[in-house]
């Protein structure tokens, strides 16, 4: 299996689990209901090509590091800066319509809880309770 199908198979996965998570849940499905205002629909339009391009991006990369066993540091590298940038457009897509000081507050938590979240996948991780 190449790279790239890992990839989608991983994805796919992740999908399936989260649909599954929704109907299970209903908090979550509360959450994730789908906008109905148009600050809502833009703000999910902003989030999926973030998260799209973000995709795109690692399926790019894996192929770039081809059958090699371990990554190079420049590969490393790249990818966490795309990571970087992932969350810092998808944090600013899902910003509220709140002050400019609370605003950067909230851009601060999600940007971090979400290159949190994406380490954690990436090296198949479980987080600690501190």
């Amino acid at each position: 299996m190449t790279k790239t199908n890992e990839v989608l198979c991983l994805i796919t996965e992740a999908v399936v689990l989260m649909g599954s998570a929704v109907r299970n849940t209903g908090v979550i499905t509360k959450k994730l209901a789908p906008p109905t205002t148009a600050r809502g629909l833009a703000k999910n339009q902003c989030g999926t090509l973030a998260y799209t391009s973000y995709l795109n991006a690692k399926i790019a990369l894996d192929q770039q590091q081809g059958s090699a066993p371990i990554q190079s540091i420049d590969q490393v590298i790249a990818r966490r800066r795309r990571q970087e940038q992932f969350c810092l457009q998808f944090a600013t897509c899902m910003l509220p319509e709140i002050s400019a000081q609370a605003r950067a507050l909230t851009l601060e938590s999600d940007f971090g809880s979400c290159l949190r979240g994406e380490a954690l996948e990436e090296y198949d991780a479980v987080p600690r309770d501190n």
